[in-house]
């Protein structure tokens, strides 16, 4: 009648009680709690069995004295999983006085501390979907839905790509925030000369290398892992392209972060724009709607060109593609803008 060590992890979510004073029944209120570990992929590890003081039998009011005065449950584990042991329960305070009903088991002098909750197994993730291949205005794209960043593939940028492509035949493309190479691989299938991503994540630039591969554009489009401003510091980057895409993400979860953002998209523009060679193109894009909808990125864009001493001519300004629709009750829903500029 509660053996087990108090405070121990319980070995089937609670089975354990307190030294003194527990019973058998605390140990099946805590191994209820343990076995939601075992099951969903983010479920937590088991609640601790309670303490002693757990009745089997007795009066409503004896079983309601010995709760009373029973030690808690441990906490269940934080991880995903069910990973991760929960602590020790906390000490019963002790009837302060012997229950005399022989029906109730385990009353106790001394409330044994309920068990930690179990360590559920690490459930098993099911394997991820292997990358679909969709099809963008003639060019294959491996697309990972599940893995890749958002749906894993930037259609809403599509009509961009298109638009873009159009200006990089026999020119040197510098694509920023590559992700998957969308805009690379437009520019080659264009006519450009040269393509080049940057990227820190390096499963997005496995992802643009095997784009490249599968339309055959692989002595065409290099791919680089690199922080952005960090690549554009490099010696021989300055005015070594014809055109630049800066496509960075989200810098603006919310209002509150406009300044912050306002003056990473500056720096991050100016060293951009300082790629461009005299007379080049640069296609700046925002995804944050809070920059969007503030009116602010155009004038960002000339701060950014007077820190970098270059101007600018706006060519056109644009957003995502049609089928990114906005409804006029929710002007919200506005996130995208594509400036594209002349840079002198």
């Amino acid at each position: 009648r509660g053996e087990g060590d108090r405070g121990a992890r319980s070995e089937g979510g609670g089975d354990r009680q307190g030294r003194e004073g527990g019973c058998a029944g605390g140990g099946r209120r805590g191994g209820g709690e343990g076995a939601r570990g075992d099951r969903g992929v983010h479920a937590a590890g088991g609640g601790g069995g309670a303490g002693g003081g757990q009745v089997f039998g007795g009066s409503r009011r004896d079983v309601a004295a010995a709760r009373r005065y029973a030690g808690g449950g441990g906490g269940g584990g934080r991880r995903k999983g069910g990973e991760g042991g929960g602590g020790a329960g906390s000490a019963g305070r002790g009837h302060p006085r012997p229950l005399g009903s022989r029906r109730v088991i385990g009353a106790c002098k001394q409330g044994g501390g309920g068990g930690g909750g179990a360590c559920g197994p690490q459930a098993e993730r099911p394997a991820p979907a292997p990358p679909v291949t969709v099809l963008e205005n003639g060019l294959k794209y491996l697309v990972a839905p599940v893995l890749g960043q958002k749906s894993g593939f930037y259609c809403d940028q599509r009509d961009n790509r298109a638009m873009l492509a159009e200006l990089c035949a026999g020119r040197r493309l510098l694509d920023l925030y590559c992700y998957s190479g969308g805009f690379s691989l437009a520019a080659a299938a264009a006519g450009a000369t040269s393509t080049h991503g940057v990227d820190s994540s390096a499963a997005a630039i496995g992802l643009a290398q095997s784009n490249a591969a599968l339309n055959g554009f692989g002595s065409v489009c290099e791919f680089s892992q690199s922080d952005v401003p960090a690549f554009l510091k490099r010696e021989g980057v300055a005015e070594s392209f014809d055109v630049v895409v800066c496509d960075p993400p989200k810098l603006a979860p919310s209002v509150k972060d406009l300044r912050r953002a306002g003056r990473k998209y500056r720096q991050i523009n100016s060293l951009a724009m300082s790629a461009v060679r005299p007379g080049g193109l640069l296609l700046s894009c925002t995804c944050s709607a809070a920059m969007t909808q503030s009116g602010g990125f155009l004038p960002m864009l000339h701060e950014a060109a007077t820190a970098a001493g270059r101007s600018l001519t706006v060519l056109r300004t644009s957003g995502p593609a049609c089928d990114h629709t906005l409804h006029p009750c929710c002007p919200e829903s506005n996130y995208l803008t594509a400036v594209l500029v002349q840079v002198s």
